[in-house]
């Protein structure tokens, strides 16, 4: 299936929007994994808490500033998934 997300990282919060091809919102388990691409040591897991549907977000404490990937993931259904990569800087 295809699947229109966004995804915005502001004021030190990520936030991941996601619909189905039917454009219905979708509702799952969302983590999500972020790492550090320029320097190990940093990388750590989240679960993005939802807000409406299809509405996820969390407050991200970054260790550090700069570069982060943002490795997106939801599961529904006992075991469907879907997962993408966000880009984004931290100043």
């Amino acid at each position: 299936p295809d699947f229109e997300t966004h995804a915005l990282f502001e004021n030190g919060i990520l936030r991941w929007s996601l619909k189905d091809e039917n454009v219905r919102n979708l509702n799952g388990t969302v983590t999500a994994r972020l790492v550090r691409p320029i320097k190990d040591g940093h990388d750590f897991e989240i679960t993005l808490k939802p807000v409406m549907t299809g509405l996820y977000q969390s407050e991200l404490n970054l260790p550090v500033k700069g570069r982060w990937d943002a490795l997106l993931k939801i599961q529904w259904d006992d075991n469907k998934q879907y997962q993408t990569r966000f880009s984004f800087v931290a100043k």
